[in-house]
């Protein structure tokens, strides 16, 4: 497994166990990432460990800025929920798509991903500074079978 790619299938395995199995302990986790990591590459080249899951925790807090915390009380590891969670959870599951796409080399060849560039992200930043000023924002709405267009208000 390439090494880019390494962490970010185990960061997104982490993420997502984490979220499915609140107070997850280290050994549960530990297992976890080792058997779906195990999924797609051989499992004698595995060999995953605590101090590559802290490392990855750690890594998780402070690239991603998702707040996975511990807990003593309950003996395992948690997502505190925030507003910004679900938004990386949302933009890495593409990667989770296209990981699991590559990393599985038993699929035919003709598996291809959309290779469309992204349309509309021009205006995610009008659109956020709207709503974080409380502004009224107008645009342009066409029907996805394009029979008719109206001008949309929205507020925040």
């Amino acid at each position: 497994m390439p090494s880019k790619t390494g962490y970010l299938q185990r960061y997104l395995i982490i993420i997502q166990q984490v979220r499915k199995n609140k107070h997850i302990s280290m050994d549960e986790l530990i297992n976890a990432v080792q058997y779906r990591i195990s999924l797609y590459a051989d499992r004698d080249k595995i060999g995953i460990s605590k101090s590559t899951i802290q490392r990855d925790l750690k890594d998780i807090r402070k690239k991603l800025y998702l707040n996975i915390k511990y807990s003593k009380a309950e003996n395992g590891y948690y997502i505190q929920d925030d507003d910004r969670t679900s938004d990386i959870e949302m933009m890495l599951e593409p990667l989770n798509l296209l990981g699991n796409l590559y990393m599985d080399k038993s699929l035919p060849n003709f598996v291809f991903t959309e290779k469309r560039k992204p349309r509309g992200l021009e205006n995610l930043t009008p659109l956020i500074y709207a709503i974080k000023n409380s502004l009224i924002t107008e645009f342009m709405y066409l029907k996805y079978d394009n029979s008719s267009q109206h001008i949309r208000m929205v507020e925040p």
